[in-house]
């Protein structure tokens, strides 16, 4: 019995298509952590600021730094410096309000990433808040929406595999033989 192997590589490209989309990547280019936090309101402005990433950053081609509430670029002391998967950069200013975080960043497998962190320097308010593992602008896959996916992929796969491998019901003797030596029982002789 011949199986086509067009329809078998047709189930399997599509069986793949459905289910590739669910897999995980194997890094996020969204900030794992940034020191001081997203949103966070510190009582003083930090001496440095950092931002950590879920793949390793290279020095050239990356840059961070800091805009103060006017939206101006603050004066930073020192270059930012890169260790493992962290960037970081000495900061030093008078000024209370939002500041922000600017980033791009060139990673080693050749990928860059761009994004916005945010922070309150307020005197008068309490310190709050840790590192946050949310970015500015990262996806994420809903895990629900995922598994859904791979099930759904896996459904495809099981109902290609069941067709393939249904058997073939032999045609009827009748429509092998030619008109010749075909004869019927009802005819007369």
């Amino acid at each position: 019995m011949r199986r086509p192997v067009g329809a078998v590589l047709a189930a399997l490209i599509t069986g793949l298509t459905v289910a590739g989309p669910a897999l995980p990547a194997a890094a996020s280019d969204e900030p794992a952590a940034s020191v001081p936090a997203d949103d966070a309101v510190l009582p003083a402005v930090p001496a440095s600021v950092r931002v950590t990433f879920g793949r390793e950053p290279v020095a050239a081609g990356s840059y961070l730094s800091v805009l103060d509430p006017d939206g101006s670029r603050v004066t930073l002391p020192g270059t930012p410096s890169v260790e493992g998967r962290t960037i970081t950069q000495p900061m030093s200013s008078q000024r209370t309000g939002v500041f922000a975080i600017v980033y791009h960043v060139a990673f080693t497998d050749g990928g860059r990433e761009g994004g916005l962190r945010h922070f309150t320097v307020d005197p008068a308010a309490p310190p709050s808040g840790g590192t946050h593992a949310h970015g500015s602008h990262g996806h994420s896959v809903d895990p629900l929406s995922a598994t859904l996916l791979v099930v759904d992929g896996l459904v495809v796969l099981g109902a290609a595999v069941l067709l393939m491998s249904r058997r073939r019901h032999p045609r009827p003797v009748a429509w092998r033989l030619s008109a010749s030596e075909r004869t019927f029982d009802d005819q007369p002789t």
